[in-house]
């Protein structure tokens, strides 16, 4: 039987993959490449690749927005503040915010309902005279300065945690109406905005109680170690001491 010369095989076997395998061997006749089939193959891969990175990123991402909460509390804070931004009713009457006593007292040129005195007095030691752009005479000065106090003591009355926005987007009403009478009182349109944001993004309670459970573990592992140092100090005090024999009686 003659020999055949595996150096000069050509040829492929259909259907069983060896096509690269025999031109490899043929020394003598090396196959051409097929660029465009190899370039395809690269860019089919490159396309698998990049869809696959995609996929773990945008699984990441929600994995990450789903333990923090960021993209819910985001979006509901963003449109807390557009609301705030742009939004403006009509304002709500004085016995809507608080109903004073009948009582009245003097602050700086007004006459106004005396709950509402120390904090107007705060306001102006603190900010300075915000009713220095007021024109308005005593009697309409007055009755929005009685509004201004009505809102100041409807504010210190309600705690961040039970805070309710639509009872801020009437004091940011009530705020704009004072606002338009000359008494500046812009600083406070920014407290209230700043407000919404301390509202949308509480303190973390949960990492709070891990760091508390953290510190009680470490307390008491301090706890043992400083035992386990006591116990060794009296060791080492006592080696040595006494005979051989007095050790048998330990």
């Amino acid at each position: 039987m003659a020999r055949k010369n595996v150096g000069v095989v050509t040829g492929t076997m259909p259907g069983e993959g060896n096509e690269e395998l025999l031109t490899m061997r043929s020394p003598v006749n090396m196959v051409p490449s097929q660029p465009k089939k190899n370039k395809g193959r690269r860019s089919f891969l490159s396309a698998c690749f990049a869809f696959r990175t995609e996929s773990m990123n945008m699984g990441s991402q929600q994995k990450v927005s789903q333990a923090t909460g960021t993209s819910q509390y985001s979006s509901k804070l963003q449109e807390a503040l557009d609301k705030f931004d742009t939004g403006s009713n009509d304002s709500q009457p004085v016995s809507h915010f608080y109903c004073f006593d009948g009582n009245v007292e003097k602050f700086l040129r007004f006459t106004i309902p005396r709950e509402g005195v120390p904090l107007l007095e705060k306001l102006h030691s603190r900010y300075g005279d915000f009713t220095a752009e007021c024109r308005l005479g005593n009697m309409a000065g007055s009755m929005f300065l009685k509004l201004l106090s009505a809102i100041l003591l409807d504010i210190c009355r309600v705690p961040l945690k039970d805070l309710d926005i639509t009872r801020v987007y009437e004091w940011r009403d009530a705020l704009k109406e004072v606002l338009a009478t000359g008494f500046d009182v812009r600083f406070l349109l920014g407290h209230l905005r700043h407000m919404i944001v301390e509202f949308h993004n509480p303190p973390p309670e949960q990492e709070l109680a891990e760091l508390e459970a953290t510190i009680t573990k470490k307390e008491a592992e301090l706890l043992e170690l400083r035992a386990r140092k006591d116990r060794l100090a009296v060791a080492c005090s006592s080696f040595g001491v006494g005979s051989c024999f007095d050790h048998i009686l330990i």
